[in-house]
């Protein structure tokens, strides 16, 4: 699934389908989704997303899968999560997060 996503391949969805878990974390907390929006992958990101990858997961260290798209300026895979986003710990969105970026 991290593959499929980091690749921004439309195995993500097929992966799914068969069962793969959309929100399988690597050691350090990267789940699938924070590959997708890190690589700037809008389709990756909205199908996890829609297919119950969490957008407010946090890795180790804190970062979501909003974090990743805004360090790395990818503006639509922001505005797909954006819709989908909560509040952090201290009541701010990803997008107060990604404007500082």
């Amino acid at each position: 699934m991290h593959s499929a996503a980091s690749r921004g391949r439309g195995d993500a969805r097929i992966l799914a389908e068969l069962g793969g878990d959309v929100k399988a974390a690597e050691n350090d907390g990267w789940a699938p989704l924070h590959s997708a929006a890190w690589q700037g992958h809008v389709d990756a990101t909205r199908v996890l997303a829609v297919l119950g990858g969490d957008v407010n997961e946090r890795k180790n260290g804190g970062m979501t899968p909003m974090h990743s798209a805004a360090i790395s300026a990818y503006g639509d895979a922001i505005r797909t999560l954006a819709e989908r986003s909560g509040k952090d710990e201290h009541g701010e969105t990803s997008m107060h997060f990604s404007a500082r970026y």
